[in-house]
């Protein structure tokens, strides 16, 4: 089926194989300190040893490709990407950064036993069926972020504007928006957010795209 609603962004195609070397390679200890170390290290390792690029919106810029890590032995949901609220309000789900990370997404596994990447999956989830339930999510989620931003902004007892200026959004750690396949979570840091998509809803997305017949996609090897 071709993408009559979302755009395929223009990036190359590669076969999920190219990232199975991956598999036994070593991971650190997870850390209390620094709860993205185990995913910052496996990005570096792909930069360093495949030749490819970082360091944009999403991990390896020159194939549009996101990197997700998770212990196999945890359920907990994905966590895509984070936006303050204010920006998280102005922007529909087709002009953020949100929709760059989820058109490829490279799911790691790690054995936090072992300390090592024990499953590779590389998922093109740039079609309709996929990106619909991805954006009913992020906009349902959004309504409500907004309609919260707007009760803040008119509430007497916090008036939005002092002296011209506008006033700090407040959030507590209890404040989440939800959708049917994920929410924006609060982060406990200034008014942002993080999407996240649920661990139930990821596998299915993953057989959806899995499903998709390749003859109309061309790969290339790294």
């Amino acid at each position: 089926m071709s993408n009559n609603v979302f755009e395929k962004l223009n990036y190359p195609r590669v076969s999920s194989k190219t990232f199975q070397v991956l598999r036994g390679v070593e991971v650190p200890a997870k850390s209390s300190k620094d709860s993205g170390l185990v995913g910052k290290k496996i990005h570096e390792y792909i930069v360093q040893n495949l030749n490819i690029n970082g360091n944009s919106i999403v991990d390896i810029e020159d194939y549009g490709i996101e990197i997700k890590t998770k212990n196999e032995d945890t359920n907990t949901d994905w966590s895509i990407g984070s936006m303050t609220a204010e920006v998280i309000v102005d922007t529909p789900y087709k002009d953020s950064p949100i929709y760059q990370k989820l058109q490829a997404l490279l799911l790691i596994t790690t054995n936090d036993n072992f300390q090592i990447i024990s499953d590779v999956g590389l998922y093109y989830m740039d079609f309709d069926e996929i990106q619909l339930l991805i954006q009913d999510t992020y906009e349902d989620a959004r309504s409500q972020l907004k309609q919260e931003v707007l009760y803040q902004q008119n509430s007497p007892k916090n008036s939005f504007f002092i002296s011209d200026q506008p006033s700090e959004l407040k959030f507590d750690p209890s404040h989440s928006f939800k959708g049917k396949h994920g929410r924006f979570e609060y982060t406990n840091s200034g008014t942002a957010f993080a999407f996240r998509i649920k661990a139930k809803s990821m596998k299915m997305f993953a057989r959806m795209a899995a499903s998709k017949p390749k003859a109309d996609l061309f790969f290339q090897n790294i």
